[in-house]
C-alpha cells in the first residue's frame, strides 16, 4: 500500500506464533488452583477443576457433531454456569461464538444468524422454540447434558493458531446496520493479558458478570478473571430488582473487588449510594473500570470522595481489543502498535 509518506510499517508481535494464550493460561491455572471457585451462580459454585473438565466435555461433543476449526457457533442464553461453560467449550472446540443478547429484537436477531451464516446455535430449554423456523440445528444444553457427560474430561489435543477466530461481536448499528467485528485469539489473549497486569489481578479477586456476553466489554468479566485465578460471580438481571440495588446487594453479598460500569450507570449507582447511606456495603471494591462513553472528572472526583479505590477510564471499547486508552498512557501494552492515519488512510509520518 503507498503511504504517502517515509514511515516503515512494522507488525505488533503476538504473545506465541504457535499457541493460543489464553486457553493455555487458563488450563495451567486449573492445575495451580484445582480446588479454586471459579464460578459462583445462583449460590452454587463450581471448581476450576470442575469447570475445565465440563468446558472438555462439551468441546469434544461440539467435536464429535462434526464442528471444525474456526466454525461459528452461536449462543443464545441468558447470564449462567451454562454460558460460561459453552464458551469455553467452543474455544476448546477450536470453534468461534457469537454471542446474542435474548433481549435483542427479533429482527436483530435473524440478521445476525442470517450474516454470519452459522449452522448451530446452542441455547437452552425455554427459548429452543424461537429458532424452530430457522435452517440451523438448536442445541439445548438442557437436554443433552446426559449426553455431554459421558465424554471425556480430559483436555484435548487440538492447536489452535493465534490467528484463529476466537468470536464475532456486533456493534451496536447506531450507523447503520449492526457490524460483525471478528477477534483473533491472538489479540484477545494479549489484551486479557495486558488487563490483568494493569488492574493487577489475582487470585483473591471477585467478579460481577453482569452485563450482557453480547457487549464487547463484558468480556473483561468473564474470560479476564479465568486466566487470573479469580472467582468470578454470575447475575442474571432477569428478576423485577432494579439493576442498582441488584449490583450493591452482589457487591456486599459476595465481596466483589472489581466492577465495570457505563458513565451513566455509574452516576445512578453513586446517587443510589448517598441516597440509602450503603456506602459501607461496597468497602470491598478496590478498583473500578469506566468505558463506553465521556467520563466527566467531577464524577470520578465524587467517586473518590467517597470510595478508596481506583478508576480505569477505558474510554469508547473499541471493537479492537489492543485499541484501548487508558488514562495512565506510560503502561500501555508493550506489544501495541499504533498507527495514525489521516482521512485518506494514509500513515501520518512521527511530526505532521
Amino acid at each position: 500500500m503507498n503511504t504517502g509518506c517515509e514511515v516503515q510499517l512494522a507488525r505488533a508481535p503476538i504473545i506465541n506464533e504457535n499457541l493460543c494464550g489464553l486457553l493455555i493460561d487458563f488450563e495451567e491455572l486449573v492445575k495451580s488452583q484445582s480446588y479454586s471457585v471459579a464460578v459462583t451462580f445462583q449460590n452454587k459454585s463450581i471448581t476450576y477443576l470442575d469447570l475445565n473438565k465440563q468446558a472438555n466435555q462439551l468441546a469434544r461433543y461440539l467435536r464429535n457433531q462434526g464442528i471444525k476449526g474456526e466454525e461459528l457457533i452461536a449462543i443464545f442464553m441468558g447470564n449462567s454456569l451454562q454460558m460460561i461453560i459453552t464458551i469455553l467449550g467452543i474455544l476448546k472446540a477450536g470453534g468461534a461464538y457469537v454471542p446474542i443478547d435474548i433481549h435483542f429484537p427479533e429482527e436483530r436477531i435473524q440478521y445476525i444468524l442470517k450474516d454470519t451464516g452459522v449452522n448451530v446455535i446452542i441455547t437452552q430449554d425455554c427459548f429452543l422454540s424461537r429458532f424452530e423456523k430457522n435452517a440451523i440445528t438448536a442445541i439445548s444444553l438442557d437436554r443433552i447434558w446426559c449426553k455431554i457427560s459421558q465424554e471425556l474430561t480430559t483436555d484435548l489435543d487440538v492447536t489452535i493458531s493465534p490467528h484463529a477466530l476466537a468470536y464475532v461481536i456486533y456493534t451496536s448499528g447506531s450507523t447503520g446496520k449492526p457490524k460483525g467485528v471478528m477477534i483473533e485469539h491472538g489479540s484477545i489473549s494479549d489484551k486479557l493479558r495486558c488487563l490483568k497486569s494493569i488492574y493487577a489481578i489475582n487470585a483473591s479477586d471477585v467478579f460481577l458478570f453482569y452485563r450482557s456476553a453480547a457487549y464487547d466489554a463484558s468480556i473483561e468479566e468473564y474470560l479476564l478473571p479465568l486466566i487470573s485465578g479469580a472467582k468470578i460471580v454470575v447475575v442474571d438481571h432477569e428478576s423485577n430488582q432494579d439493576l442498582i440495588s441488584l449490583l450493591v446487594e452482589n457487591i456486599s453479598l459476595y465481596k466483589i473487588t472489581i466492577l465495570g460500569f457505563l458513565p451513566s450507570l455509574l452516576s445512578y449507582f453513586l446517587a443510589y449510594l448517598e441516597a440509602t447511606k450503603c456506602i459501607n456495603q461496597c468497602w470491598n471494591l478496590t478498583r473500578i473500570t469506566v468505558g463506553g462513553e465521556m467520563f466527566p472528572v467531577q464524577l470520578a472526583h465524587r467517586l473518590l470522595s467517597v470510595l478508596p479505590l481506583r478508576i480505569y477510564n477505558v474510554m469508547a471499547p473499541l471493537k479492537i481489543p489492543l485499541m484501548r486508552q487508558y488514562m495512565n498512557l506510560n503502561i500501555l501494552n508493550k506489544h501495541l502498535v499504533v498507527f495514525l492515519l489521516d482521512y485518506h488512510w494514509r500513515v501520518l509520518p512521527l511530526m505532521f
